[in-house]
Protein backbone atom coordinates (compact mmCIF):
# COMPACT_ATOMS: atom_id res chain seq x y z
CA UNK A 1 0.00 0.00 0.00
CA UNK A 2 1.30 3.44 -0.86
CA UNK A 3 2.68 5.74 1.81
CA UNK A 4 0.31 8.40 3.02
CA UNK A 5 -2.83 6.31 2.54
CA UNK A 6 -5.44 7.08 5.19
CA UNK A 7 -5.28 4.19 7.70
CA UNK A 8 -9.08 4.06 7.83
CA UNK A 9 -9.31 3.53 4.04
CA UNK A 10 -6.65 0.84 4.30
CA UNK A 11 -8.80 -0.91 6.93
CA UNK A 12 -11.80 -0.62 4.62
CA UNK A 13 -9.84 -2.18 1.75
CA UNK A 14 -8.69 -5.05 3.96
CA UNK A 15 -12.20 -5.69 5.27
CA UNK A 16 -13.67 -5.54 1.77
CA UNK A 17 -11.53 -8.49 0.74
CA UNK A 18 -12.82 -10.52 3.70
CA UNK A 19 -16.56 -9.77 3.64
CA UNK A 20 -17.96 -10.81 0.27
CA UNK A 21 -21.02 -12.54 1.75
CA UNK A 22 -21.58 -10.19 4.69
CA UNK A 23 -21.31 -6.66 3.36
CA UNK A 24 -25.08 -5.96 3.54
CA UNK A 25 -25.35 -7.36 7.06
CA UNK A 26 -22.43 -5.23 8.19
CA UNK A 27 -23.93 -2.18 6.50
CA UNK A 28 -27.20 -2.67 8.35
CA UNK A 29 -25.35 -2.96 11.66
CA UNK A 30 -23.63 0.34 10.82
CA UNK A 31 -27.01 1.99 10.08
CA UNK A 32 -26.48 2.25 6.34
CA UNK A 33 -30.04 2.20 4.99
CA UNK A 34 -31.41 -0.51 2.71
CA UNK A 35 -31.92 2.16 0.06
CA UNK A 36 -28.24 3.13 0.25
CA UNK A 37 -27.23 -0.54 0.16
CA UNK A 38 -29.45 -1.10 -2.90
CA UNK A 39 -27.84 1.87 -4.66
CA UNK A 40 -24.36 0.56 -3.89
CA UNK A 41 -25.40 -2.89 -5.11
CA UNK A 42 -26.74 -1.51 -8.39
CA UNK A 43 -23.77 0.79 -9.01
CA UNK A 44 -21.18 -1.95 -8.50
CA UNK A 45 -22.90 -5.00 -9.96
CA UNK A 46 -20.66 -8.03 -9.94
CA UNK A 47 -17.89 -6.51 -7.80
CA UNK A 48 -18.65 -7.57 -4.23
CA UNK A 49 -15.36 -6.28 -2.86
CA UNK A 50 -16.14 -2.81 -4.22
CA UNK A 51 -19.67 -2.98 -2.81
CA UNK A 52 -18.28 -3.58 0.65
CA UNK A 53 -15.70 -0.82 0.27
CA UNK A 54 -18.32 1.67 -0.92
CA UNK A 55 -20.64 0.70 1.93
CA UNK A 56 -17.85 1.37 4.45
CA UNK A 57 -17.10 4.72 2.80
CA UNK A 58 -20.83 5.59 2.98
CA UNK A 59 -20.90 4.76 6.70
CA UNK A 60 -17.73 6.77 7.28
CA UNK A 61 -19.19 9.70 5.36
CA UNK A 62 -22.65 9.78 6.92
CA UNK A 63 -21.78 9.05 10.54
CA UNK A 64 -21.30 12.08 12.75
CA UNK A 65 -18.45 10.33 14.55
CA UNK A 66 -17.46 7.16 12.70
CA UNK A 67 -15.22 5.38 15.16
CA UNK A 68 -13.54 2.06 14.71
CA UNK A 69 -15.10 0.80 17.96
CA UNK A 70 -18.48 0.84 16.21
CA UNK A 71 -17.07 -1.06 13.27
CA UNK A 72 -15.52 -3.68 15.57
CA UNK A 73 -18.81 -4.11 17.44
CA UNK A 74 -20.71 -4.45 14.15
CA UNK A 75 -18.30 -7.17 13.02
CA UNK A 76 -19.02 -9.05 16.24
CA UNK A 77 -22.76 -8.72 15.68
CA UNK A 78 -22.48 -10.41 12.30
CA UNK A 79 -20.31 -13.16 13.78
CA UNK A 80 -17.08 -12.01 12.16
CA UNK A 81 -15.02 -11.72 15.34
CA UNK A 82 -12.09 -13.02 13.32
CA UNK A 83 -11.87 -9.64 11.58
CA UNK A 84 -11.83 -7.42 14.66
CA UNK A 85 -8.03 -7.24 14.64
CA UNK A 86 -8.16 -5.72 11.13
CA UNK A 87 -10.04 -2.81 12.66
CA UNK A 88 -7.45 -2.32 15.39
CA UNK A 89 -4.12 -2.32 13.54
CA UNK A 90 -0.81 -1.51 15.19
CA UNK A 91 -0.32 1.73 13.25
CA UNK A 92 -3.43 3.40 14.67
CA UNK A 93 -2.45 5.48 17.72
CA UNK A 94 -3.03 3.86 21.08
CA UNK A 95 -5.63 5.62 23.18
CA UNK A 96 -3.86 7.24 26.10
CA UNK A 97 -5.52 8.15 29.36
CA UNK A 98 -6.57 11.76 29.24
CA UNK A 99 -5.98 11.95 25.47
CA UNK A 100 -8.77 12.45 22.96
CA UNK A 101 -10.30 9.11 21.98
CA UNK A 102 -9.40 7.64 18.61
CA UNK A 103 -11.86 4.83 19.24
CA UNK A 104 -9.07 2.26 19.45
CA UNK A 105 -7.39 0.76 22.47
CA UNK A 106 -4.31 -1.44 22.12
CA UNK A 107 -1.74 -2.84 24.44
CA UNK A 108 1.81 -1.55 23.99
CA UNK A 109 3.36 -5.05 24.02
CA UNK A 110 4.36 -5.69 20.38
CA UNK A 111 5.95 -9.10 20.92
CA UNK A 112 4.36 -12.01 19.08
CA UNK A 113 2.90 -13.48 22.29
CA UNK A 114 1.90 -10.02 23.49
CA UNK A 115 0.17 -9.34 20.18
CA UNK A 116 -1.88 -12.53 20.52
CA UNK A 117 -2.91 -11.49 24.03
CA UNK A 118 -3.77 -7.99 22.79
CA UNK A 119 -5.93 -9.39 20.01
CA UNK A 120 -7.70 -11.62 22.53
CA UNK A 121 -8.46 -8.64 24.78
CA UNK A 122 -9.53 -6.51 21.83
CA UNK A 123 -12.01 -9.19 20.77
CA UNK A 124 -13.27 -9.55 24.34
CA UNK A 125 -13.67 -5.78 24.68
CA UNK A 126 -15.76 -5.41 21.53
CA UNK A 127 -17.60 -8.72 21.26
CA UNK A 128 -19.21 -9.00 24.68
Amino acid sequence: MAEGVDPRRRIFLDLSAELPNHWRDLGRQLNVTDSELDTINANHDGNVKEKCYQMLLKWNQKSATPILDDLAKALCKIDRRDLVELVTPKDIPIEEEGAPSQGVKRERDHSEAGNEVSIFFIRMMFCH
